[in-house]
């Protein structure tokens, strides 16, 4: 297969305009080139007309084709041979956009361009963007499994989730596949991971639905690692957990972090340590026992007959001090954990 020129633009990048007609002639006179907008189809049209084309260029549908080159700036013109890169040439530099064009047999007339020229960020790089690709490989890669829940274009998304039972009692967070990506960027565990088997109906508490609970918890990415370790204390077996999910005992489970990540996560362990006001220490007491709800079915009232309960069982989780501690070491460094590492205690209050 002979090697042909790819050409990625959008329409609001100037450089694009510049570029464009040159392209778009050698294309007319046989130049062996594709090129395509990542922008919409009306966008795309009043910008061939704008700048003179002889035809509109097709559009990147979902942008597929500029997430599998991902170019950090438009135009791009890429050297394809068999369908592999075997150069690109991003923004308007003439002699090795030149250069690049005679490898794919096509002479261009960059007379009158600049020599050279910044181009304009790739929409792939737009952070909004960027966050739907991520999610989308995610769900090609086979990291992200868990099922989809439709919400109707009329419908509050907070309401939604209450109605179809993904709560505790308070509004939680969408779990969009986008922030679910988002927080399991800070884990370098695999996705389908099994964390621990959660009572009372042993459901499998893997990395990415531990994840999607702390997106409903509303939990500041960070705190990830802290939330696994509690998930997987609490389904050991010689925890108990079932005895806290599903008989009449008002308790629930405390989650103690001791070390370095949760002051990284931004966790209160001074003032009003077991109080409000601290997303990162609320939220991730939170998270746990969302697990238990979403992941082993531990409902109120249902499966957990406490007789009374208490606002602990919400979610309880707070930091030890442990710079002002000494001579005594955190809970987690009395079992052997370094001072440099982050353990997670789980108590029943």
């Amino acid at each position: 297969m002979a090697p042909e020129l790819l050409v990625l633009v959008k329409h609001d990048c100037e450089v694009c305009d510049q570029v464009l007609p040159v392209l778009d002639a050698a294309a007319a006179a046989g130049a062996p080139m594709r090129i395509l907008s990542q922008s919409s189809p009306e966008d795309t049209a009043a910008q061939a007309h704008r700048v003179g084309l002889h035809a509109v260029p097709d559009v990147d549908v979902d942008l597929i084709v500029s997430a599998r080159f991902d170019p950090e700036a438009v135009p791009a013109v890429l050297l394809l041979d068999g369908g592999e890169e075997r150069g690109r040439v991003e923004g308007l530099h003439r002699s090795r956009l030149a250069e690049l064009a005679r490898k794919a047999g096509a002479e261009l007339a960059l007379d009158g361009l600049p020599e050279l020229r910044p181009g304009c960020a790739s929409r792939t790089r737009d952070p909004a963007v960027a966050a739907t690709l991520a999610a989308r490989r995610a769900r090609a890669e086979g990291r992200l499994r868990a099922r989809t829940l439709e919400v109707g274009a009329l419908e509050d998304a907070f309401e939604a989730l209450h109605d179809r039972g993904f709560r505790d009692g308070l509004p939680v967070v969408p779990p969009t596949p986008e922030r679910v990506v988002a927080m399991l960027e800070h884990t370098s565990r695999d996705p389908q991971e099994v964390v621990g088997t959660v009572p009372p109906y042993g459901g499998k508490a893997t990395v990415e639905k531990v994840a999607i609970n702390a997106v409903l918890a509303g939990c500041p990415a960070a705190t990830l690692p802290i939330v696994l370790a509690a998930v997987e204390a609490a389904c050991v077996e010689s925890f108990a957990w079932h005895g806290l999910i599903a008989t009449t005992y008002p308790a629930g489970p405390t989650v103690i972090v001791s070390g370095p990540l949760a002051a990284e996560a931004g966790m209160n362990a001074g003032g009003n340590v077991l109080g409000q006001g601290n997303r990162a220490t609320l939220c991730t007491g939170r998270a746990l026992q969302l697990v238990g709800w979403n992941v082993g079915g531990g409902r109120p009232g249902v499966e957990d007959r406490a007789t009374h309960g208490q606002m602990g069982k919400l979610g309880s989780c707070f930091a030890e001090r442990l710079d002002e501690t000494a001579p005594w070491p955190g809970l987690a460094q009395d079992r052997g954990i370094g001072e440099d590492e982050t353990g997670v205690t789980l108590v029943v209050t």
